[in-house]
């Protein structure tokens, strides 16, 4: 199981819905139920009951959830106390912008943001005209 495992059970849990939950995470509902079925062999018991009405979970799956959502704020506060020692701004940027703000402006957010990124992070942009 791994973290994404664990957000895809989040989600199956709110929605009820194998169809809904593969349209949050951008999957077909048969590679969701393909995960579903290798984390039951994984953890050897039954996590949800399928039927056309949707899912439930079973008593092995109410403790799956109960562990995974301990597990899931654990990570949270985990990366909150780790981003507050370093102080440091991690992942990519994407940003689309238009020429003019480009052209006029758009230096100095990228200035501002350089010197948010570790000194060993990378900055890099692309322009292009439409």
């Amino acid at each position: 199981m791994n973290q994404r495992d664990i957000e895809l059970l989040l989600s199956l849990e709110q929605t009820k819905n194998i169809t809904a939950t593969s349209e949050n995470f951008f999957i077909t509902q048969s590679a969701l139920s393909k995960r579903l079925n290798a984390l039951e062999a994984e953890l050897q018991v039954q996590i949800v009951l399928r039927s056309r009405h949707g899912v439930q979970f079973t008593p092995a799956g109410e403790i799956v959830l109960k562990r995974i959502h301990q597990i899931h704020q654990q990570f949270g506060l985990m990366q909150s106390e780790l981003t507050e020692i370093t102080h440091e701004v991690t992942g990519s940027l994407k940003i689309g912008v238009s020429y003019n703000f480009a052209r006029y402006q758009f230096s100095q957010v990228l200035a501002g943001f350089k010197k948010k990124i570790s000194q060993g992070g990378n900055l890099g942009s692309n322009c292009q005209q439409s």
